[in-house]
């Protein structure tokens, strides 16, 4: 559901219903002066703003738009804590009846579907939009990934390589760009195959690694099918002072 793209079916069909178990944070791609959404949420002071702070913020936004609560859109885990959908159109097709937002699905029948809340619907297409499974196509005991996460030294390199020569770039979830960070990962992971600079020894970066993921389990919601997620500006500072770049040259606002 991250992207949207199954909502946009309501442009060549009388009726979409959007089955959901858990429902999710929906915001269009432009916020206040025409300006992408993340604009405002990824600047450096505001990362000097308590979670809490930005959370009710970003809430109170989002419903400004589509009372998420009214529509059973709305989610049990924070807005920062999973993806957001990004989508143009759902608000004004759910107003309209043209989208229909529905619970988990019990069962199929012989003519559609009997949703968890008891109601049935005729159903003609069923599109699964669950997700995907993350595979590299090496050897599993060089890098594997367990529910879409996998054990990389600050989201980039696998601990037990000898030689720094396996970078994964853009194995992450953040509120901004993902241009930004994969960037500074491959400027990284370019001088390190240079020679400039090296990689700490593999018992600090298993060290590392075990602490990232239980700050992951404490900050952001778990799922089968998200990347790991990070904090976007303090993990673009952490990246840029592997590669010595100052922060009086890095960008004041990183979008």
């Amino acid at each position: 559901m991250r992207d949207g793209d199954v909502f946009d079916n309501f442009f060549i069909t009388f009726q979409v219903y959007i089955s959901t178990r858990a429902g999710a944070y929906v915001t269009t791609r432009l916020s206040s002066g025409g300006l992408p959404y993340d604009f405002g949420f990824t600047r450096r002071f505001v990362n000097l703003v308590p979670s809490s702070i930005k959370e009710l913020k970003l809430k109170r936004r989002i419903n400004d738009r589509l009372d998420h609560a009214i529509h059973a859109l709305k989610p049990k885990h924070g807005v920062l804590e999973a993806g957001i959908v990004i989508n143009d159109e759902i608000h004004y097709q759910i107003v309209n009846g043209n989208i229909v937002i529905k619970t988990d699905v019990k069962r199929s029948t012989k003519t559609g579907v009997e949703f968890a809340d008891g109601t049935t619907e005729e159903i003609d297409r069923v599109i699964l939009a669950t997700g995907y499974d993350i595979t590299f196509p090496i050897d599993k005991e060089v890098v594997s990934a367990d529910n879409c996460q996998a054990r990389l030294y600050r989201y980039t390199f696998p601990p037990d390589l000898v030689h720094p020569t396996l970078a994964i770039i853009g194995l992450t979830s953040h509120l901004g760009t993902i241009n930004a960070v994969a960037e500074l990962q491959s400027r990284w992971c370019a001088r390190l195959i240079k020679g400039i600079g090296k990689l700490p020894s593999k018992d600090h970066m298993t060290q590392d690694i075990d602490r990232r993921k239980r700050g992951l389990k404490k900050n952001f919601r778990q799922t089968r099918t998200l990347p790991t997620g990070v904090d976007f500006i303090p993990f673009l500072d952490e990246l840029a002072a592997e590669i010595n770049w100052r922060k009086t040259q890095f960008m004041e606002d990183a979008v």
